[in-house]
């Protein structure tokens, strides 16, 4: 590109730029604010930047936040913080981005993102491998928006100063990133975490405007866990203060086009939820808090996460032996149902055989088969369960060792899902009907 060529910039990517150097910004806040608790300009740089991000009008009011900004980060006594108080200038500053071909224009794009790096690095001793992991995140940020736009400027200018060094690594990398993450398809956007980033900043949005007390909250679900369709919501868990203890509610809404089901909580409430959860073996809390992205940068989301890490590490424990008999002695049935369906293995000695051959009946039993033998499989292995879609990935994630998972990817072959369910029975304590008592028969009745 010349100096005479012509780029051009629409409002919506202006926005896309700037909530990509706001989302950057707020992981150091923190920094600064924990030596200058009283000095709000860094703070109030990334509520400018936030406001044009999400719709208002470019204003003075992202000029004179950013030159706020930075004049805190001149007069803080701690360099880490000055590159925090930066990194909120040049996030407000990112409005600013202007449609000229030139190579410090690149700046309102990426130096946000470079000051957070070296906060980030200074804070853990000048170890670069902790600057990496910054760069990392933000390109995992980007999406495909933020990368063309990036494409159209020159590269970044190259520097000795550290800040230099780092925004023009980023710029290297993103401009090396394979073109076939460009592609709006979903799996671009999975396998290198566009999706997650772009969800990850909705989720933020969302809490601020519908939950700014929140003490704690998690992004979930499939989008955390790189398993999401172009149908997935946001599964969110929401962990209220005072005077809310005892809230507990789950609630879908709508937001920015994308629905959203909000597991809210107070702080006194949710222990009770989650060891519900835990005894039913179930744990969606836990996994939510466990497995999901941290959405408020709190002392109590890391204490939280902690937690239910340990939770679903440990496992369920061993299942209650009257549960696994109940549910063995119902998967017997079912595979004396299926098995006169038109099974070629007998369930048991003796059991009858049977000309009824209903395809849909017997597509019915077979997946209800299947249910209860994966769920008994789980429960015998010691493996928390999961519900649909979940119930799969949990197989998978216990290793399928009876191929019950593989199974289900074609789901054709009964007789092989017959013997795969005799397997399971015979694991927790084998065939079960005559004989069996649920509840209590009085003596000489």
């Amino acid at each position: 590109m010349t100096d005479g060529g012509a780029i051009t910039l629409t409002a919506d990517e202006l926005r896309v730029v700037a909530r990509f150097a706001l989302a950057s910004a707020e992981e150091v806040l923190a920094i600064f604010e924990s030596v200058a608790p009283e000095d709000q300009r860094p703070r109030a740089a990334l509520e400018a930047a936030r406001v044009f991000a999400e719709g208002a009008p470019r204003s003075r009011l992202q000029r004179v936040a950013s030159i706020d900004a930075h004049r805190a980060a001149r007069e803080v006594d701690d360099e880490a913080a000055a590159h925090a108080a930066r990194a909120a200038g040049d996030a407000a500053s990112a409005a600013y981005l202007h449609p000229l071909p030139q190579a410090t224009q690149v700046g309102h794009i990426l130096r946000a993102s470079a000051h957070v790096a070296r906060a980030l690095e200074l804070t853990a001793g000048d170890d670069p491998a902790v600057a990496d992991e910054a760069l990392a995140r933000a390109r995992h940020r980007a999406t495909p928006v933020l990368r063309e736009v990036l494409r159209r400027y020159p590269a970044a200018p190259t520097g000795r100063g550290r800040v230099a060094q780092l925004m023009a690594s980023l710029d290297a990398a993103l401009r090396a990133e394979d073109p076939a993450r460009d592609t709006p398809g979903i799996q671009g956007w999975l396998t290198h975490g566009g999706q997650l980033a772009e969800s990850t900043d909705r989720a933020r949005r969302f809490i601020r405007q519908e939950f700014p007390q929140a003490q704690a909250a998690f992004l979930g679900g499939s989008v955390a866990t790189s398993q999401a369709t172009r149908s997935s919501d946001l599964d969110l868990l929401i962990v209220l203060p005072e005077p809310w203890e005892e809230v507990a509610f789950v609630e879908t809404s709508r937001y920015e086009g994308q629905l959203v089901e909000t597991f809210v909580y107070g702080r006194a409430a949710l222990p009770t939820w989650q060891e519900r959860g835990r005894t039913e073996r179930r744990p969606v809390l836990d996994r939510l808090a466990a497995e999901g992205v941290p959405l408020v940068n709190t002392p109590l989301s890391e204490e939280f996460q902690t937690r239910s890490r340990a939770v679903i590490d440990a496992g369920p424990g061993p299942a209650d032996p009257g549960d696994v008999a109940r549910r063995a002695y119902g998967l017997s049935a079912l595979l004396d149902d299926l098995t006169d369906r038109g099974g070629t293995t007998a369930a048991a000695p003796g059991a009858p055989g049977s000309a009824v051959s209903d395809p849909a009946e017997t597509s019915v039993l077979a997946w209800t088969l299947w249910r209860e033998a994966a769920e008994l499989d789980l429960l015998t292995d010691q493996r928390w369960l999961g519900t649909g879609k979940w119930l799969v990935r949990e197989l998978r994630t216990a290793g399928d060792r009876h191929g019950l998972a593989a199974w289900a990817e074609d789901a054709a072959d009964t007789d092989r899902l017959i013997t795969i369910a005799r397997k399971v029975l015979d694991e927790a304590g084998g065939y079960r009907q005559e004989g069996f008592l649920r509840g209590e028969r009085p003596p000489g009745l």
